[in-house]
């Protein structure tokens, strides 16, 4: 077997928490119906701000 294809099932979790994570700050955006700052929306989605900050800042390209 591969390095290559051993390494995918760990590279799709990854993108399946990366949805979940994603999926749970968009229910705490949803639930707040007002703006919010950072630290009310990662206490709603249940994790800590500095996680939810990097979930909701612009990626690298």
């Amino acid at each position: 077997m591969s390095e290559t294809s051993s390494a995918e099932p760990a590279k799709q979790r990854q993108g399946i928490q990366s949805i979940e994570v994603g999926t749970r700050l968009l229910r705490a955006l949803a639930a707040g119906r007002r703006a919010m700052m950072l630290r009310d929306i990662a206490r709603n989605a249940g994790m800590p701000a500095a996680k939810a900050h990097r979930y909701t800042v612009r990626g690298h390209d």
